[in-house]
């Protein structure tokens, strides 16, 4: 019995910690196509992910001096190198374009493959028969407000 306890205890702190890690305010900075770094195809494009401590995420989009956002809210668990995110509530005043991306559908669950490295955020996506990686950056100073939750991730981890 305390070995279930033990192995039972492992494991939540072990996800705890990677939960942590994910905590505080990411932008999209780039993508990685064809194991190639390159820049935004639309530059005007201002994609945003907050992570919180209670096991919310926010997401966040929109177009540099264009009309209309999208927005949603979702809980999220890390299993291993996999996010899991499950969405539970969408912005009312989404544009309509918005319904297109099935994160932006109430009850939606999506499994992501994920790693971060050296203050980058790196997720996996599958277009089709295509991988794409979105790289996202750590913004330390729009995660103040989580204070001690902020972990130091310059040096990677």
């Amino acid at each position: 019995m305390k070995h279930v306890i033990l192995i039972i205890t492992f494991f939540l702190s072990a996800n705890a910690f990677a939960n942590s890690s994910l905590v505080g305010m990411w932008k999209l900075t780039s993508i990685i196509y064809h194991n190639r770094p390159m820049p935004l195809p639309n530059p005007d494009l201002k994609l945003y992910f907050m992570f919180y401590s209670n096991g919310e995420s926010w997401l966040r989009w929109f177009r540099h001096n264009e009309p209309g956002f999208c927005e949603r809210r979702a809980e999220y668990h890390i299993f291993e190198k996999w996010l899991y995110q499950k969405t539970i509530w969408l912005n009312p005043r989404n544009a309509s374009a918005c319904a297109s991306d099935p994160e932006m559908r109430m009850s939606s669950e999506t499994y992501t493959e994920f790693k971060i490295h050296k203050n980058n955020l790196f997720l996996n996506l599958d277009l089709s028969d295509e991988k794409l990686v979105y790289v996202f950056t750590f913004l330390p100073e729009e995660s103040d407000e989580i204070g001690k939750e902020t972990m130091n991730r310059v040096n990677g981890l």
